[in-house]
């Protein structure tokens, strides 16, 4: 504060002259000197105050040292979690949740290690849990409250990206089973009304993501996928009106009666 001094000191001389200035041209010399004893007085009680309020501020740090105190604490340099007056290195609970701090100052974004445990903080410094996706990689921090690292996160779920299939933290391509049907995820994202190849055998998904069987229209070609929760493609029936095999063989009529199909 001792930098704004020189300012301030110029500032309040030049509202002295300016009130000699007006009241000797207004109203003559007797309330000149009246008005000029309010002006010095108001000019020093404003430095006054000032150095008070600066003093305050000054004192703030000294008094929570001084008295001990505890807790997420507003300074004039910011907000700091003190423990016994000093700034504080690790895991508070605020607010519901936890926090990490460093030398007083709460960090965001980062690992964490505590009680031989890995944390992690979101970019509002609180502890994260649940399932979480972390630089590409998915990871399970638990749904109790205790927040640290369980392992990397498998299955359908939400880790903060949408809905995806996770093997091993990473996102998963290729058919999964899942509520009782089979699914086809592309990194991670389940697919609809597309073929795809697996085991050396070709598949169909339809709007609703489940790999079809029985008979099915597919564009303007219908097609069979068996009815033995299989799936894979057995015959089509092409623009001759005859069956074929997945592999272009004619399929024989007891292959076509056996499905159910008519020839």
């Amino acid at each position: 504060m001792e930098d704004d001094y020189p300012r301030k000191h110029v500032y309040n001389k030049q509202v002295l002259i300016f009130c000699t200035y007006f009241y000797t041209r207004r109203r003559g010399m007797g309330k000149f000197f009246k008005i000029v004893m309010l002006t010095v007085a108001a000019v020093v009680g404003f430095n006054v105050a000032s150095g008070t309020v600066q003093q305050t501020h000054a004192d703030e740090l000294q008094t929570i040292q001084a008295q001990h105190k505890s807790g997420y604490l507003g300074t004039p340099q910011g907000w700091f979690w003190f423990e016994n007056g000093q700034k504080y290195t690790g895991f508070r609970y605020y607010m519901g949740t936890y926090y990490w701090f460093i030398n007083g100052v709460r960090q965001d974004s980062g690992w964490r290690n505590a009680w031989g445990m890995t944390y992690y903080t979101d970019n509002q410094g609180r502890a994260v849990q649940g399932n979480r996706e972390i630089n590409g990689v998915a990871y399970n921090f638990g749904n109790n409250g205790t927040f640290f690292l369980r392992g990397k996160s498998s299955g359908y779920l939400d880790a903060g990206k949408g809905w995806l299939w996770y093997e091993g933290g990473q996102r998963f391509t290729g058919f999964r089973n899942y509520m009782g049907a089979y699914y086809w995820f592309q990194n991670g994202k389940r697919q609809q009304n597309k073929w795809e190849h697996a085991w050396g055998m070709r598949y169909y998904v339809g709007a609703d993501g489940r790999t079809v069987q029985g008979a099915r229209v597919i564009g303007s070609s219908t097609y069979y996928f068996g009815n033995d929760n299989t799936f894979y493609l057995r015959f089509s029936k092409d623009y001759t009106a005859r069956w074929h095999r997945a592999n272009g063989q004619y399929a024989s009529r007891n292959e076509i009666a056996a499905s159910g199909l008519a020839w």
